[in-house]
């Protein structure tokens, strides 16, 4: 749930794709095991090995996409946080 649902929707059911990345902190290392944690970046590019995440995610970050990266990472207690507040607000 907290790597898919988007805030945006609410308690709707999630129609459109939405991913996002995880800061590497303790927790999110535990949560998010095998690179996990670089979410959005394993389904844009889903061959790319768990071990090979970090470095992918470095690279787009100074990409042309990096905003995109940037404004879709966050820890796994703020994207719960999100998620509930979106959920109670509809």
């Amino acid at each position: 749930m907290l790597e898919h649902r988007d805030t945006a929707r609410g308690r709707e059911l999630a129609t459109n794709a939405f991913t996002r990345n995880f800061k590497p902190n303790l927790s999110n290392r535990l949560f998010g095991g095998a690179g996990f944690h670089h979410h959005l970046i394993h389904h844009w590019e889903p061959s790319v090995s768990c071990t090979n995440l970090r470095a992918l995610h470095r690279f787009l970050e100074e990409s042309s996409v990096g905003d995109i990266v940037s404004e879709r990472t966050t820890t796994y207690t703020q994207a719960f946080r999100e998620i509930r507040q979106a959920s109670r607000a509809k």
